[in-house]
């Protein structure tokens, strides 16, 4: 049986939604993820960027270099960010 005292004692669903702005995490988080944000770019750029010369370049054979060279880069990449 729910009485008036049971329920307020639920927490109510402003105080949830707004209730992470006061956790310690939430901007760790946040923090985390603006860090994190130009390394990516940076990644994105030069992977894109090195496979699109890798294979433009193919057919002059320096491609075939460039190709391998990014699939190490991309290999460094998967592994270092995975730690």
């Amino acid at each position: 049986m729910n009485t008036q005292s049971d329920k307020n004692k639920e927490p109510k669903i402003i105080t949830k939604f707004f209730g992470v702005a006061i956790w310690g995490q939430t901007y760790l988080n946040l923090l985390y993820l603006l860090l994190a944000f130009p390394l990516g770019l940076f990644y994105f750029v030069l992977l894109v960027t090195g496979f699109s010369l890798g294979f433009g370049l193919l057919i002059l054979w320096v491609g075939v270099i460039i190709l391998v060279g990014m699939l190490v880069a991309w290999w460094d990449v998967l592994f270092s960010s995975a730690k």
